[in-house]
């Protein structure tokens, strides 16, 4: 079975379980992932430069700046920066996740800047098991989730499985 390694880009502990989680959730039977973190952005640009990744996730609005609190537009900027960062160097993809409401106005800049989709919380399962599936390019799953209930269901078990070992 392959191994997926993925640097998430968030300094919430428990939002980098919950995503963690996820993509066991997305992955489980067809891949292991090994997850890195990472807390700050100039962090995240040097470790997906640095090493081989095979997918980059980053959230904005949870990795701290450099310098400085930015303004919400200032995170937006800061992703922008650091996904043509890391585009210049390894063209690993990246997955950028946003809040409800600032996908539809950040999307084209993000896009634009080099990411390879854009996702928002709160998830929906099928869409990031479309873009996870698609990134990675694993095989198409042979069984179909009963529903997306039973989806988190396994995410959030994972995700206290996870909390109970720390």
């Amino acid at each position: 079975m392959k191994t997926y390694h993925i640097l998430l880009g968030s300094y919430e502990e428990s939002l980098n379980d919950f995503v963690e989680a996820l993509f066991w959730e997305v992955c489980e039977g067809q891949a292991v992932v090994k997850c890195t973190r990472a807390a700050r952005v100039g962090d995240l640009v040097r470790r997906a430069c640095d090493s081989e990744f095979d997918l980059v996730v980053q959230i904005p609005h949870s990795l701290l700046p450099e310098t400085g609190e930015p303004t919400p537009i200032g995170f937006i900027a800061e992703a922008i920066r650091s996904i043509q960062a890391i585009k210049s160097i390894r063209p690993v993809p990246v997955i950028i996740i946003v809040a409800f409401k600032e996908r539809s106005k950040y999307e084209p800049l993000l896009l634009e800047a080099g990411a390879d989709c854009v996702l928002e919380l709160p998830f929906d399962g099928d869409q990031l098991t479309s873009a996870v599936g698609r990134l990675l390019q694993l095989p198409a799953r042979r069984e179909n989730r009963e529903s997306k209930r039973w989806f988190f269901a396994g995410v959030l078990m994972r995700g206290l499985r996870r909390l109970a070992q720390s």
